[in-house]
């Protein structure tokens, strides 16, 4: 079984729905970021979660 993490939550995929309405569906809003690591260890998380957090204050509507 597949599960998706929505709204808070972990559900079967089969189950996930999102509203024709949504904004991230209507507009493609949305953060994608990528945080190297090298021997197991992250490097530039902290700068990087910083910018994660100001542009995700502006997506939600």
């Amino acid at each position: 079984m597949t599960i998706a993490f929505l709204d808070g939550e972990f559900l079967p995929l089969e189950e996930a729905r999102i509203s024709p309405l949504d904004r991230g569906f209507l507009f493609g809003d949305g953060i994608y970021e990528v945080v190297p690591s090298y021997a197991g260890k992250m490097i530039g998380f902290r700068p990087s979660y910083g910018t994660h957090e100001k542009w995700s204050g502006r997506c939600r509507h």
